[in-house]
């Protein structure tokens, strides 16, 4: 007899992505020797060692996955932010505008709504995931 494939829930499909999406985060700026910088701080550290840090908490849906909304942060600089933090929130803000403008970190800001994904949503996510990760390996 033939086992059946396990057919994976919304929420481990969701781990699954956030996992994949964060590795892409952490990676994409690493130099040949791994070595990547805290987008707040500065700090230089493995992108192993490194957390995917999001400006916009990631209980909204639309942003969990923005790459405009998420870069590679040290843990202290993350958990301080999750803290609330407002140090560690402008510099987060401030280098976003460096890097996209102020227009579009506003729009970030305002387009901040509640999206639900769907189970489809995120098979579709961790199929161009898994590109991006071959991509930058």
């Amino acid at each position: 007899m033939i086992p059946k494939p396990k057919v994976q829930t919304p929420p481990e499909l969701r781990r699954q992505a956030d996992e994949m999406f964060s590795i892409i985060i952490r990676s994409q700026y690493a130099g040949v020797n791994g070595k990547e910088f805290c987008f707040v701080c500065g700090i230089c550290a493995n992108w192993h060692h490194l957390q995917c840090g999001h400006f916009l908490a990631r209980g909204n849906y639309k942003a969990r996955y923005s790459e405009i909304n998420c870069k590679p942060i040290c843990p202290d600089c993350n958990r301080k932010q999750k803290f609330g933090d407002k140090e560690v929130e402008e510099k987060f803000r401030d280098k976003l505008i460096q890097m996209y403008g102020e227009e579009e970190v506003e729009k970030l800001k305002k387009d901040y709504k509640i999206h639900k994904l769907y189970k489809s949503d995120y098979i579709e996510m961790i199929e161009k995931f898994k590109i991006r990760i071959g991509e930058l390996q």
